[in-house]
């Protein structure tokens, strides 16, 4: 029966290879929700604008300053969210080169014990072929004995 003498260590590394994919995915999902977020307060800045524009026509000075102040702050939060958006995706690029490095150290021994495995299938056929070998001798002597 074949036992792969590294085993312990695959299983390792395939933990930690399962590891990486999670936090990459998390991060993948956190940066598609913040650019949904950001999409959001853009649309709201837009639609803002339309509104103060309409109002432009009115002369109505109070409200005026009010949708002013309203997209300045929108303004400062799109600033915000962008931000954050490219901090996360400096974090995503890392975790995705982190994932990659663990998927090849899985994927080298996967390889080593592919070769193993190979091995020992070479050496249980030259143990079947000795064995049938000695059969076939035992019972060519034991015929030319008789």
């Amino acid at each position: 029966m074949f036992k792969f003498r590294l085993q312990r260590i695959l299983n390792h590394k395939e933990d930690i290879e399962k590891q990486k994919k999670e936090i990459f995915g998390a991060l993948t999902i956190k940066l598609s929700e913040e650019e949904d977020i950001l999409q959001a307060i853009e649309e709201e800045r837009f639609a803002t604008i339309k509104k103060s524009n309409h109002e432009k026509s009115t002369g109505n000075i109070v409200k005026l300053k009010y949708y002013d102040n309203y997209l300045k702050m929108l303004k400062e939060r799109i600033e915000r969210q962008i931000d954050v958006i490219e901090r996360l995706k400096v974090e995503v690029e890392i975790a995705k080169l982190d994932m990659l490095d663990a998927v090849k150290e899985t994927k080298a021994f996967e390889k080593i014990k592919e070769k193993d495995y190979e091995e020992y299938l070479y050496e249980e056929k030259k143990n079947e072929e000795k064995v049938i070998d000695s059969i076939v001798t035992f019972n060519t002597s034991k015929k030319d004995g008789e």
